[in-house]
């Protein structure tokens, strides 16, 4: 998301902050130096960079955070509006753009969500399974975040990276190659995969675990929104998402892995 700040933004910033660390280290030396009129001038020549430094550091970030929470805002409003920012792959801007594709990078960009005026709430379907399983949250996380742990259950080949940003390659056959980018992550608690390429009604979509812990255990909700309409597709997704959320509890809890080819079978 930084990426998108214009070229001189963090020229701007380095050089507020030295300034201000420069003159908020004279200022406390200056009163250290008042309180204690016999440090010699070795002292003053020491501690002068390390406060200057010091309160340098401190205004960067604070203004690295002010950046970030504005960011934060305008994507919350933004997607409230059903409007695309930026590239989920590569963070390019994507305000204005009306392409299908990215500019930057060619990944394909996800379709606003379109939602009911005045509110905030969303008319295209979702599909929704809570359910437990006995199991620590991170154990839960890694089996649903990971490559190898996705393997298990669900993909028949998968790669990519459980951080925000990142893209992952979800392989289940032939001519299904399909690729997402992770939208939300948290360890333990949060796991968030939108659709950037896929077929006609996963594209654009999201598949989401909120993860919570219970006692004995780690408590599940799971969704997939997103899906343009109510048709046999999406009745057929939500019976086969059933299916593997049983196989993801069965290898979290017992370590089984059904075979790809039999798993909505199991």
């Amino acid at each position: 998301m930084l990426a998108r700040l214009r070229w001189w933004v963090y020229p701007y910033i380095v050089s507020r902050a030295i300034v201000i660390g420069a003159l908020a280290g004279g200022l406390l030396l200056g009163v250290t130096a008042w309180m204690f009129t016999s440090l010699g001038g070795w002292f003053m020549a020491t501690v002068y960079p390390i406060l200057g430094a010091g309160a340098a550091a401190a205004m960067y970030l604070h203004q690295l955070g002010a950046i970030r929470n504005d960011m934060r805002r305008e994507l919350r409003s933004s997607a409230l509006q059903g409007q695309r920012t930026f590239c989920l792959v590569c963070g390019y801007d994507l305000r204005g753009t009306e392409e299908s594709r990215c500019p930057e990078c060619g990944a394909a960009i996800a379709q606003p969500i379109r939602r009911a005026a005045g509110e905030g709430l969303s008319h295209m379907a979702a599909i929704h399974h809570d359910f437990p399983i006995s199991a620590p949250p991170k154990d839960v996380f890694d089996a649903v975040s990971t490559p190898a742990g996705l393997d298990a259950w669900w993909t028949q080949r998968c790669a990519g990276e459980p951080r925000e940003g990142s893209e992952y390659v979800l392989d289940f056959g032939p001519g299904y190659v399909w690729r997402a980018a992770v939208s939300a992550c948290e360890v333990g608690r949060l796991f968030e995969l939108s659709m950037v390429h896929a077929d006609e009604d996963w594209t654009g979509s999201r598949v989401r675990f909120e993860l919570s812990p219970i006692e004995g255990g780690t408590q599940v909700r799971f969704s997939h929104d997103g899906w343009p309409e109510l048709n046999d597709h999406f009745r057929t997704s939500s019976f086969c998402w059933a299916m593997y959320l049983r196989l993801l509890k069965r290898y979290v809890e017992q370590g089984e892995i059904v075979p790809y080819e039999r798993r909505l079978e199991a």
